[in-house]
């Protein structure tokens, strides 16, 4: 199981945007909603920007981040 999560570093918070068995779709998801985090246009339910998106894994290890 993947996971795409948003994190907000200055409240040190993530933000869960999908979960699913699908490691490619996962990786096509966190590109488009990074490259959106890039431009400061994803924001959270609390009004706080998202930093960077990444894709963990169900052990909780991040095993995609798109700007690497």
């Amino acid at each position: 199981m993947y996971t795409v999560d948003g994190y907000d570093k200055d409240n040190d918070v993530y933000a869960e945007y999908w979960r699913g068995k699908d490691l490619e779709k996962a990786k096509e998801i966190a590109t488009i909603l990074d490259n959106i985090a890039m431009q400061d246009g994803l924001i959270q339910w609390s009004g706080e920007l998202i930093d960077w998106v990444q894709v963990t894994n169900e052990n909780n290890e991040m095993i995609y981040l798109p700007r690497n």
